[in-house]
């Protein structure tokens, strides 16, 4: 298929059309309102469904609750870290916002921690038991990150949320490095404990470190005497529900489709 970067949703689905695509999938477009869509699919993060209870800018929701109305489908996120009778109360709530849509529960599940700059196998998340970690992203639901690391059996000796796709800076790296050794989180080169941050970041953001290059990295760590591997471990994770759930939520799609002559 064809991958399109436009923040004018309506421009990008032409653009795809004229590529030859019958099916256009959008992330974060249900509020976009210029397009034209037959099923809208919408992701609720259990541990902060409302948004805070307020619209942008005093809390995260671009729409009122009420506008659920639209959904076909809903996906309620990180279900696990939810007891259940929180979860079930969740989702009755939900049902009231959002009547004709067939809502579904999953998780995040880690897959396998990656080291940044070290060519070296993916470790097993359960290599986080009992290793204490300064922890540090910037995403929507920092919460969520964090209690992760905590079910995972991670010691968070030190949290740091910073505003959702954050570009990280010189000023950054120096701050998490001062705040790995007051922790006693990391103190030399041979006793490497873990500086994590998630995927999203890492993989377009922490790498460049607002300009810097790999070597300048190693050597500001180096000089720090802390480890040397900066930001040297993050969290590959993957959405994870019941088989059953899987199935019935696929089915679901392919009856939709049928409906708009798609299938």
């Amino acid at each position: 298929g064809t991958v399109l970067v436009n923040p004018d949703r309506h421009a990008g689905a032409l653009q795809a059309a004229a590529q030859g695509s019958d099916i256009a999938i959008l992330d974060d477009g249900f509020q976009h309102w210029q397009l034209k869509r037959d099923l809208d699919i919408v992701l609720i993060d259990a541990t902060d469904p409302f948004g805070g209870g307020h619209l942008l800018p005093h809390g995260w929701l671009r729409e009122p609750p009420a506008a659920l109305l639209r959904a076909d489908l809903g996906i309620v996120t990180h279900c696990d870290l939810l007891e259940a009778p929180a979860l079930e109360s969740l989702r009755g709530r939900l049902k009231g916002y959002a009547p004709r849509a067939s809502l579904f529960t999953a998780c995040h599940a880690p897959l396998h921690l990656r080291r940044l700059f070290v060519k070296a196998p993916f470790d097993p998340p359960s290599a986080l038991a009992g290793k204490k970690v300064l922890a540090a992203c910037g995403i929507g639901n920092p919460a969520s990150f964090f209690a992760t690391l905590k079910r995972l059996g991670a010691v968070v000796e030190r949290s740091i949320s910073y505003p959702d796709h954050w570009r990280y800076g010189r000023e950054d790296l120096d701050f998490l490095l001062q705040e790995a050794v007051k922790n006693n989180i990391a103190v030399d080169a041979n006793e490497i404990d873990q500086l994590f941050t998630e995927q999203k970041n890492a993989v377009d953001q922490i790498i460049q470190l607002g300009g810097f290059t790999e070597q300048e990295v190693k050597e500001s760590i180096k000089e720090s005497l802390v480890v040397q591997k900066f930001l040297n471990d993050f969290v590959f994770s993957k959405i994870e529900a019941s088989d059953q759930e899987i199935s019935a939520f696929f089915e679901q799609i392919r009856k939709s489709c049928e409906r708009i002559d798609f299938v």
